[in-house]
């Protein structure tokens, strides 16, 4: 799960169904100390087949499901200011 942040961030944290995973700075950008406005994270393994479902339609008639996933995140800009948030992901539930 990557997230792009407005502003430079040292870390962040997720928590989706309970469990809590830490965001990092993105391996394809070149190494470097500090702040990062792009951090990624994965879940695994990933529990996301408890719904609820959404059922997406692509133009070529394939439909896949996908479940609708709560995120909370904590972001950790420096100096102690931290953010909290949360928003709605689609996470991937299996074809149909």
């Amino acid at each position: 799960m990557p997230i792009v942040l407005r502003t430079h961030a040292v870390t962040a944290t997720a928590t989706i169904n309970g469990q809590t995973f830490e965001l990092r700075r993105l391996w394809s950008f070149p190494p470097g100390p500090g702040k990062q406005m792009t951090l990624v994270g994965f879940l695994q393994p990933a529990r996301f087949m408890h719904g609820p479902f959404k059922t997406v339609t692509y133009r070529n008639g394939i439909r896949d499901r996908f479940t609708v996933e709560n995120v909370h995140l904590v972001i950790d800009y420096g100096a102690g200011r931290k953010v909290q948030t949360s928003l709605q992901l689609l996470g991937y539930g299996g074809s149909i």
